[in-house]
């Protein structure tokens, strides 16, 4: 098993299936998410 978290391939996994989240990530996770798929909106 490789270092990815289990939020980016829960994230990974919705993507392809064309889903949207919600969810509550710890910051560097949402760094993470935000590289990776580009739309991230943060609410606080």
């Amino acid at each position: 098993m490789n270092n990815e978290s289990a939020v980016m391939q829960f994230a990974r996994v919705a993507r392809k299936s064309g889903k949207q989240l919600i969810v509550a990530v710890r910051e560097q996770d949402m760094k993470k998410m935000e590289a990776e798929f580009g739309r991230i909106i943060k609410i606080h």
